[in-house]
């Protein structure tokens, strides 16, 4: 049967109980991104994250993106960077700098297709990178099939790749050891906060050399499961078996650079008045 409730039969709520409802965690869900800011903080509180193994062999994922290291170079501008590691080895596989991310992007890809086919190995079967830069050429190379038989891209979502955690790694370790070295006003551990002195300004052409020397050191330490071996050892040595050849046909035609020439229906050339 039905009820009837009259709300004079009841107390009236308090502000404190009001509160105290909405700061719940499953109420507060909803009005926390009314008024929070930050969207990584706000996922970070409230989006559940996913624990994976760590691959087995190298060249089965690689993990991608930008980032700028901590360093100015002229007033308070940083240079860029865009970097790929191995998972399975830690091992960094490309990188590429400039001045700005116009243009990096591909140039990245130039890098990483050259370095494996430099070092004689299929590219990876995998895939993991953020959506605004990589968004585009989504029906192009990096379709699935294509340059990777596995393609994850993630919108704004740091958590979700793995490389963020080697960026924190490299940013403490190796680069925190040089020069110029910019350190967080929020940094959780007080030895990262920026202490009294004034930090000096370092040239372009040092900082880069610098953020390469560190690459070259992280790839030849040891790796943290085979500690006998480095990180490049574990890499060239225990690379997936079943990775497929390299899909020229399908990469070449977007990041491959285009030559002008004479060739006419299907190839004719009119050369010494002969054809």
């Amino acid at each position: 049967t039905g009820e009837l409730h009259d709300p004079k039969d009841y107390k009236p709520i308090s502000k404190g109980a009001i509160l105290t409802w909405l700061g719940r965690w499953d109420e507060k869900i909803a009005t926390h991104r009314k008024r929070s800011g930050n969207r990584q903080v706000y996922m970070g509180a409230y989006k559940t994250y996913h624990s994976l193994d760590k691959p087995a062999y190298a060249g089965s994922i690689i993990s991608i993106d930008d980032r700028q290291p901590p360093f100015n170079y002229d007033g308070n501008n940083r240079p860029w960077f865009y970097m790929g590691i191995d998972l399975a080895s830690e091992c960094w596989v490309a990188a590429v700098h400039g001045k700005s991310k116009e243009g990096i992007i591909k140039e990245f890809y130039r890098k990483l297709v050259r370095n494996y086919h430099k070092w004689g190995l299929h590219l990876p079967a995998e895939l993991e990178c953020e959506a605004s830069l990589n968004s585009s050429f989504t029906g192009t190379f990096l379709q699935e099939g294509r340059m990777f038989s596995y393609v994850r891209m993630e919108a704004n979502k740091a958590r979700a790749k793995r490389i963020e955690r080697y960026f924190k790694d490299l940013r403490y370790g190796n680069e925190k050891q040089r020069d110029g070295w910019i350190a967080r006003h929020y940094a959780g551990a007080e030895a990262n906060q920026p202490g009294p002195w004034k930090v000096p300004v370092v040239p372009y052409n040092k900082i880069i050399e610098g953020c390469l020397k560190d690459i070259e050191d992280w790839n030849n330490a040891p790796h943290s499961v085979y500690t006998a071996k480095s990180r490049w050892q574990v890499f060239m040595e225990m690379q997936n078996p079943n990775l497929q050849p390299t899909n020229w046909n399908a990469i070449l035609p977007h990041l491959g650079y285009m030559t002008k020439t004479s060739c006419q229906l299907n190839g004719i050339i009119h050369l010494e008045n002969e054809e």
